[in-house]
């Protein structure tokens, strides 16, 4: 917890110290605070500092060592994402055509699921 940390007051940092089992950082002033993932995971690997990040997001970067976790475990959320379109465009080529891809995509999150992340979606 020594490590710089970005985005130090994140919410997450909180959540990822309770569920490894650790007492949760102490807060800091200052630091650097992104706003989205993708910056993050980019300074993370340029050695900026340490970085929360969605291991599913950064699986290719993980993989190829550009990104380094620092403890083998995983802290999860309890985060949905659901597809929202009007009814009427339920049958619309288009809407059926992204449910598709996004359910191939959410397959292949399974497939390489060892953190055992992954909760298939409901019917």
């Amino acid at each position: 917890m020594r490590l710089p940390r970005l985005s130090p007051d994140d919410v997450w940092w909180k959540t990822w110290a309770t569920q490894m089992g650790i007492a949760p950082p102490e807060a800091r002033s200052g630091g650097v605070r992104l706003d989205s993932q993708v910056m993050e995971g980019n300074a993370a690997m340029a050695g900026q500092g340490v970085a929360i990040v969605n291991v599913s997001l950064w699986r290719n970067e993980i993989a190829a060592g550009r990104l380094v976790r620092l403890l083998p475990s995983v802290a999860l959320g309890r985060r949905h994402y659901w597809l929202v379109y009007p009814p009427h465009k339920r049958n619309a080529p288009k809407v059926k055509a992204f449910a598709e891809w996004i359910a191939a995509e959410l397959a292949i999150d399974a497939a390489d699921d060892q953190d055992g992340i992954y909760v298939p979606p409901e019917e």
